[in-house]
């Protein structure tokens, strides 16, 4: 899929971005488009973006979450909706909240060279002693945390993993 535009159209879309309520390095990016069309974001850390969310088909409201961004970082973004070649528009710029307190800091070390290259993110369970209330965390490769569910003292997380397509992380509880 591409979001080449050869018929740039009108900065029209009103936009609101706002944190996720649950994790808040993960910044939701709402509209309603003018008609049925091909919508997504793209985001990063300034205006070149970088990122792309996946491509939704529709004319009802859409909301696209911004995943991969640390605590305290500007994220711009810019949302389309391509309709029948036209592409309608907004930008913006969010900046992350903190995570919670309390979540490990993660220092990373590659020593094998397939590893290094094999990809951006990497998340597991983390178990502090004597607590029972694990985290299923994913961060960069630099150590930086761009996601977590804080686990609670009714369950324990015992296995987490990606989805195979990348769309969503399962984890055990």
């Amino acid at each position: 899929d591409t979001t080449s535009m050869t018929n740039p159209g009108p900065t029209d879309l009103v936009c609101t971005a706002a944190f996720d309520p649950d994790v808040q390095t993960v910044i939701n990016v709402s509209w309603t488009p003018p008609a049925a069309g091909r919508s997504w974001v793209e985001f990063g850390p300034d205006t070149t973006y970088g990122v792309m969310t996946p491509v939704t088909v529709g004319g009802a409201a859409i909301e696209q979450p911004l995943l991969g961004q640390g605590p305290m970082e500007d994220v711009y973004w810019r949302a389309t909706t391509e309709v029948e070649g036209v592409a309608h528009t907004c930008t913006g710029v969010t900046t992350t909240s903190v995570v919670p307190p309390g979540l490990p800091v993660v220092e990373v070390i590659i020593d094998e060279e397939a590893i290094q290259s094999s990809g951006k993110y990497f998340f597991g369970a983390f178990f502090e002693p004597m607590a029972v209330n694990p985290h299923v965390i994913t961060f960069r490769r630099d150590g930086t945390i761009v996601w977590y569910h804080l686990g609670d003292l009714e369950s324990v997380t015992v296995d987490a993993h990606y989805a195979r397509d990348g769309s969503g992380i399962y984890f055990n509880q």
